[in-house]
């Protein structure tokens, strides 16, 4: 169910880290998520989804972490079995 893939995050909890393949990608309900990148921090609030990208593709692994930021995070965890996907090479 759903509220089954329901998830608080305490700040500073990493969410997805960097070179680790992404089994789980994050629809963020309420805080704000960080991408801590070499040049820019990037952030991510209501609405967006962080690791989709890496989610569909098991060859791609992210080149950044991401973290609950200033508080905490409110999100439902985004799995292939919640959201098959088919890969083709």
């Amino acid at each position: 169910t759903l509220a089954s893939k329901h998830q608080w995050f305490q700040p500073d909890t990493v969410l997805i880290e960097k070179d680790r393949r992404v089994s789980t990608a994050y629809l963020i309900v309420r805080g704000l998520v960080l991408c801590k990148t070499d040049s820019m921090p990037t952030y991510y609030k209501c609405g967006s989804i962080v690791g989709i990208d890496a989610l569909f593709s098991p060859l791609y692994l992210p080149s950044s972490s991401y973290s609950a930021h200033g508080g905490l995070v409110e999100a439902y965890a985004i799995n292939s079995v919640l959201l098959p996907v088919s890969y083709t090479h």
